[in-house]
């Protein structure tokens, strides 16, 4: 049987954390199937998915690459890698690089999941408030205004730029993209809709990531802007002391599943997102999802959690 390789590179903000997981613990379910997501070892960087495989090939180590390829494929003729990771260095070769596959089977599907940009800026701009690295303190205007300055075209959240890097390497009948939203996906989940591009039925034999550490949870809108606003003034080690606090508050609904959306984009930025990115996303609904209206995203109206802080603010003048 010919080989076959599945890519999956996102984008972020997709689900694919949550995917990661659910191929990474299901593993040798998959294998029984005629699947192989192979691991990268524990001692690698986030060991449930592969990134290490992106840095290989980023770092030029393409040989290194494909001996962990063909090891892939020892027992099985379908393979699946992921990681957002394969989205970066746009324009420094990284996808030329990404051609040694092959070398071992030139049946290779790129898999990538798309989100309305509105949505996208502000899951990303709320996610780095949340890191403790990042630590970022800036309104989104300032957030957009950066991200659209970088080359990276998934940073600039131009979609079309960035499948048509994959499509000059692998052509265009091997770009799978898919809208992201809980109404569009086959069997009303993310996990369904991943595996049936794999010919895979999700059943009852498969574990379901559950637990809060698997999952990326998102802050209520009071919280992230309490954060937002010590960002400024906290150092890493600070921030991680004081995200350990409000973990342990997390039983009080003081952190909000990604169900539970809200914006920090006025009015006016999201026209000024939608009219950007108009003919681009009109190009990809046409050209890689056959829609002949060109219209790849509805407009989604986001909501201002609920959620109040100011037990949080007690709780944590308790522990100073």
């Amino acid at each position: 049987m010919e080989k076959k390789l599945y890519v999956h590179v996102g984008t972020h903000k997709t689900g694919s954390t949550s995917l990661q997981f659910l191929l990474f613990k299901n593993r040798k379910l998959l294998k029984e199937r005629g699947l192989n997501y192979p691991t990268v070892g524990d001692e690698k960087p986030f060991p449930f998915q592969h990134a290490y495989l992106a840095y290989l090939l980023r770092d030029g180590k393409s040989d290194e690459f494909l001996s962990f390829m063909n090891s892939a494929f020892q027992d099985t003729d379908t393979v699946v890698i992921s990681s957002e990771d394969f989205l970066s260095k746009e324009g420094s070769g990284f996808h030329e690089e990404m051609k040694c596959v092959y070398d071992i089977t030139d049946n290779v599907k790129i898999i990538i999941y798309l989100r309305n940009q509105e949505n996208w800026f502000n899951s990303r701009y709320i996610h780095l408030i949340r890191d403790c690295q990042s630590r970022y303190s800036r309104n989104i205007e300032d957030y957009v205004e950066e991200e659209q300055g970088q080359i990276d075209s998934y940073r600039k959240g131009d979609w079309y730029r960035l499948i048509e890097a994959w499509r000059n390497v692998f052509g265009r009948k091997n770009i799978i993209v898919i809208v992201f939203g809980k109404d569009k996906f086959i069997g009303g989940s993310i996990y369904s809709d991943f595996l049936s591009i794999l010919n895979i039925e999700l059943d009852g034999n498969f574990v379901i990531p559950k637990t809060n550490q698997e999952k990326n949870l998102r802050l209520s809108y009071e919280v992230t802007e309490l954060i937002r606003k010590l960002n400024k003034i906290m150092n890493e080690v600070q921030r991680r002391q004081m995200d350990q606090v409000l973990r342990k508050y997390y039983a009080r609904n003081l952190y909000v599943m990604e169900e539970d959306q809200y914006t920090y984009l006025t009015a006016e930025l999201k026209e000024q997102l939608r009219r950007k990115y108009k003919d681009t996303n009109e190009k990809v609904a046409k050209e890689y999802l056959g829609k002949k209206d060109g219209i790849l995203f509805h407009e989604e109206e986001s909501k201002i959690s609920d959620c109040r802080f100011t037990n949080c603010t007690d709780y944590l003048k308790r522990k100073r």
